[in-house]
């Protein structure tokens, strides 16, 4: 570990990492966990993160496995779809006209 850094804090800052990213990573026991793998590597890379001991695995505790039960709301859901939809406008705006700042 950084001696900047303390374990949360870069639990909290690769969380953050990929909830800014513009692609998506889907994660779920039924998905392949290879993409995280090389996720976490180069977040471990970037900030200069020791790598994990040997043996790590076996110092976890994990919370639940269960879904968080969150359901999105109509609202949340329709706000959403217009974001997306206001995404693609923007992207085809930005392809036809070569505008780098979007």
């Amino acid at each position: 570990m950084s001696d900047k850094m303390i374990a949360s804090e870069a639990l909290y800052g690769f969380a953050g990492w990929l909830t800014s990213r513009d692609c998506e990573v889907t994660a779920s026991s039924h998905h392949d966990a290879a993409i995280w793998a090389e996720l976490v590597g180069a977040f471990i890379e970037e900030n200069k993160l020791v790598q994990p001991r040997d043996g790590w695995e076996h110092n976890l505790t994990h919370p639940s496995g269960e879904c968080s039960g969150r359901v999105i709301t109509s609202f949340e859901k329709d706000i959403i779809s217009v974001l997306d939809e206001l995404k693609q406008v923007l992207l085809s705006k930005n392809k036809k006209y070569g505008n780098s700042a979007l």
